[in-house]
């Protein structure tokens, strides 16, 4: 039926309905925003650092210990080539594989040891723990990690 058509006490108890509608809809949103607050706090006050790549390694996100730890700002970091965030060519091939394999069987919270250079050359022994990132249909989509200094 056309709005047109509908009386006046039709057209009333729908907009009733859709305030209710618009109400409930909006108080979903702001505990939502609350939730969403709470989580993110909590990432940005750890210690650790979080990190998050899509499945090529391009840097995603990181939490504000990540240019405490390193040295480099999210900017800068975000623009470092994969292997330059390592301390050796070859340290960058072997967590690049850890990686791989933590895609190909799907693991999650794989935990190694992995050597950095800080934007400064000093070498960081971090520990890390990484998993697998999949989209709302289950498909990987990318990599996050938490890691933390190994000698502290």
């Amino acid at each position: 039926m056309k709005d047109e058509e509908k009386t006046k006490a039709q057209l009333l108890e729908e907009l009733k309905v859709l305030r209710g509608n618009f109400s409930e809809l909006e108080s979903r949103h702001q505990a939502t925003n609350v939730i969403q607050s709470r989580y993110q706090d909590f990432i940005e006050s750890m210690d650790d650092v979080c990190v998050e790549t899509d499945l090529a390694g391009k840097f995603i996100f990181g939490n504000t210990a990540l240019p405490r730890m390193t040295g480099y700002t999210k900017e800068e970091f975000e623009q470092l080539k994969r292997e330059d965030r390592f301390a050796t060519p070859e340290e960058a091939r072997r967590v690049f594989q850890i990686y791989y394999d933590i895609y190909r069987k799907g693991k999650r919270g794989e935990r190694f040891y992995a050597s950095h250079r800080s934007k400064e050359g000093k070498i960081l022994i971090l520990e890390t723990s990484a998993s697998l990132v999949r989209d709302a249909e289950g498909n990987p989509v990318g990599l996050r990690g938490i890691a933390r200094n190994a000698d502290e």
